[in-house]
């Protein structure tokens, strides 16, 4: 029987089920004990992984959070194609709601909320993280243009900050739902603004 392959399995095998321990582990804890409960001994503890082998991959919480929020959020396929602007909106829109109501989520917003503004090095990371990642969303403007629809692509931002702006205010704020009459309001607004209407 040829083993070849089986050192790269085993290699990677346990890593990526230590990787995903840490990360359920993490987010266990900021669902249950918000922000301030998520320590280094808890999340070992929690992952049934040893401090040193914890502090070796991440050195500190913020740096395990770090490395799950990508794995969170939106990607390319949750922007399909649909044939017009105006259902790209339609569809981005339901996207970023499922997105926001993830408890996962909303517990890794609060997180984010609570600790930027007391390490520097952390608001930097989000507002790189976020600048790199709004790019995906020129997607739909790309296609708009091919299609000869001629949208406003200076008022991406700003469409981005009305879809996301009222969704985490109801997450982390109020409590409000997200439900199907905030999306079928916002999405003629992001319309309208992305038109120049």
């Amino acid at each position: 029987m040829n083993n070849e392959s089986s050192p790269a399995r085993k290699s990677r095998g346990p890593s990526d089920k230590v990787t995903d321990q840490l990360k359920q582990a993490t987010l266990h804890i900021l669902r249950l004990e918000g922000p301030y409960g998520l320590k280094m001994e808890a999340i070992a503890e929690r992952a049934s992984v040893h401090k040193t082998t914890l502090y070796r991959r991440y050195g500190d919480p913020h740096e395990l959070v770090k490395a799950i929020i990508p794995s969170m959020d939106l990607t390319a396929d949750a922007l399909p194609d649909t044939g017009s602007l105006k259902t790209d909106i339609q569809v981005m829109v339901n996207s970023f709601a499922r997105h926001f109501k993830d408890p996962d989520v909303a517990a890794v917003n609060r997180w984010v909320v609570s600790r930027r503004y007391q390490d520097e090095g952390l608001a930097e990371w989000i507002d790189q993280y976020w600048l790199e990642h709004a790019k995906l969303y020129t997607v739909i403007l790309d296609r708009a243009e091919a299609r000869g629809e001629h949208p406003k692509r200076d008022a991406l931002p700003l469409a981005i900050e009305l879809i996301a702006g009222p969704m985490l205010m109801r997450r982390l704020v109020t409590d409000m739902p997200i439900d199907s009459k905030l999306i079928e309001e916002l999405s003629p607004m992001i319309y309208a603004l992305l038109r120049g209407l």
